[in-house]
């Protein structure tokens, strides 16, 4: 077995394109002419799912509208 480990999101999506293999990608990251390239697998095992944070300085006072934003976002 060989492993490759690229930097960005272009780099796997060359490799892939290249026949080197698989890419696990962001699905924004396969957009327009290269979506047509590449097969595109949704992936819904728990694995694959991600748990984004948001980060804020300490001791920050929330406006409204950023204390809106996390609410939202929280939510989905």
């Amino acid at each position: 077995m060989l492993r490759i480990q690229v930097s960005n999101f272009d780099g796997v999506s060359r490799m892939t394109e290249a026949g080197l293999g698989i890419g696990i990608l962001p699905r924004d990251a396969v957009t327009g002419e290269r979506a047509a390239r590449l097969g595109v697998v949704k992936l819904e095992d728990a694995w694959a799912t991600r748990t984004l944070w948001v980060g804020v300085k300490a001791g920050t006072v929330l406006t409204t509208d950023i204390a809106k934003l996390f609410d939202f976002m929280s939510a989905r």
